[in-house]
């Protein structure tokens, strides 16, 4: 249990039951896996900053307090009273605040919870992330508080489409759009290092359908759109396509059929479809094989002992 109430926690409690309502009404965010946040202890909250009202956005998610690290400008100007009023902690920016650094210390270490964005700034440019800026580690350890990572997509457009794109490219490809006008809920990027963690939180997936991308679809469940590549030997990736499309865990579009309009259809059509997306993960999971690893090298162990023996 806290020991102790900090600044602007009746205020929150307040403030946020009428926040949920309008922010529910204006941008009907998604949020996902939200029981994951303690519902007591030290928590860090750290997420990718894009907009002023990122931090109103985790009200959504949790009934806890949040005592957000905000800097010293949003406490000069007209929004002032609100910032003071839901207990967000004045930093200053130009060097190492030690007060307000202390001040989130406190409130963790009587259990409380802390929010910041690590990159330090909004973040306005096409890259996913800014690089982070110290502070956030050495707060939890001092504290043994839990970070919380979240991850925010889309845009604050009034209902506007309710999910984002990322396109990869390649290297290759990259240097030829990169300067191309998108909307603002696609990024363009020439190539992710750390795909599977990517994949994870993807609601759903275009893609061709080679070998080893069927494997990772399948060990990570991600729904999927399959867009066979017709050039290929044998047309295999079609075969490989249908094999989840006739197990109801994958949807196909041929490239003799693609066109702007019809895969803008089916995404829209697909991505606004709990159910079709849940019964896509489902089975899924039924036909992934997570431990492939194991059976290969348990396979080749026992060729390799057998051999031994005529030895």
């Amino acid at each position: 249990m806290k020991n102790k109430q900090f600044k602007g926690e009746f205020g929150y409690k307040l403030l946020t039951p009428i926040m949920r309502v309008l922010f529910r009404i204006y941008y009907n965010p998604k949020i996902i896996n939200k029981e994951v946040i303690p519902k007591d202890g030290p928590i860090l909250i750290v997420g990718n900053h894009k907009h002023i009202y990122d931090q109103c956005l985790t009200i959504m998610a949790t009934k806890r307090p949040i005592h957000y690290m905000a800097k010293k400008e949003y406490f000069e100007g007209k929004l002032a009273w609100f910032f003071k009023f839901v207990g967000c902690i004045c930093v200053n920016r130009n060097g190492n605040d030690k007060t307000a650094k202390n001040y989130a210390i406190d409130i963790l270490k009587n259990n409380g919870a802390i929010g910041l964005f690590p990159e330090g700034t909004r973040n306005k440019t096409s890259k996913l992330l800014l690089p982070f800026k110290f502070g956030t580690v050495s707060m939890a350890q001092k504290t043994n508080a839990t970070i919380i990572p979240f991850g925010i997509i889309g845009n604050y457009k009034f209902r506007s489409k309710n999910y984002s794109v990322i396109i990869v490219t390649g290297n290759s490809y990259y240097e030829r759009v990169k300067d191309k006008r998108v909307p603002s809920n696609v990024k363009v990027l020439p190539f992710i290092y750390e795909m599977p963690s990517v994949m994870k939180i993807t609601d759903l997936m275009v893609t061709r359908a080679g070998a080893s991308t069927m494997s990772e679809i399948t060990a990570l469940e991600v729904p999927s759109i399959f867009i066979p590549s017709p050039y290929v030997t044998n047309n295999h990736q079609y075969k490989n396509a249908m094999d989840l499309v006739d197990n109801n865990a994958g949807l196909i579009l041929e490239e003799k059929d693609l066109t702007d309009t019809s895969l803008i259809n089916l995404i829209d059509k697909t991505i606004n479809d709990e159910n079709k997306l849940k019964e896509m993960k489902s089975n899924l999971k039924k036909l992934g094989i997570k431990d492939s690893g194991e059976r290969i090298y348990n396979i080749l162990k026992d060729l390799i002992l057998d051999e031994r023996k005529f030895y």
